[in-house]
């Protein structure tokens, strides 16, 4: 029987995996095979911000520390086993909550919460966006339905209740996007990986 594939690998090379949660943040490493390397692996909770309102917010700096935190000891533990200190980690993957919303500066800093895929204070938005748009139109175009948990309520109800703060954002983006956007990873990453 031959050895399942390495998909262009080096048969020791590691893949730094990275799982952004609603309640935690996960880190671990897997070989070229897609086996977990279960020692390596690290977890940090966090809590959102709830309201009776359907508030469900997180705070971008404690996402951040979970990272931080968790990519400390997963590369903790390759410094600390002779068996992995010689392999490259050859790639990173992040996964992330969905439809989730997050308002950077011109420099990439958060200046909003994270407005999480649970976040429904835009309810209403989502309801005039239905009776504005044909929804089965915007579903066929975007593979997006008119709800509160996707980006166009939200910013239309972010616009209507935080004009000024919508105004002082550059750029709308997903913290998966934030996380794994050029500036995050020159400021943040670069001391994990010694690049």
């Amino acid at each position: 029987m031959s050895a399942p594939p390495t998909h262009g690998l080096d048969p020791e090379a590691l893949v730094l995996a990275m799982d952004i949660g609603t309640s935690s943040l996960r880190t671990g490493l897997f070989d070229a095979r897609a086996r977990c390397i279960g020692w390596t692996r690290a977890q940090a909770g966090y809590a959102l911000r709830l309201s009776n309102e359907g508030m469900a917010e997180l705070d971008a700096a404690q996402l951040k520390e979970a990272a931080h935190d968790c990519l400390r000891q997963t590369l903790r533990s390759v410094r600390s086993r002779r068996l992995l200190r010689s392999r490259p980690i050859a790639a990173v993957g992040v996964s992330c909550f969905w439809h989730s919303l997050l308002g950077v500066d011109r420099g990439g800093r958060p200046i909003t919460p994270i407005y999480t895929w649970a976040d429904s204070r835009c309810r209403d938005d989502a309801a005039a966006l239905r009776r504005g748009l044909s929804e089965v139109d915007i579903h066929q175009r975007t593979g997006c339905m008119l709800r509160s948990s996707y980006w166009p309520a939200k910013l239309r109800w972010l616009r209507k209740t935080q004009l000024r703060q919508f105004r002082r954002v550059a750029l709308w983006m997903s913290p998966g996007e934030w996380w794994t956007s050029p500036e995050k990873v020159d400021s943040d990453l670069v001391h994990f990986f010694g690049v």
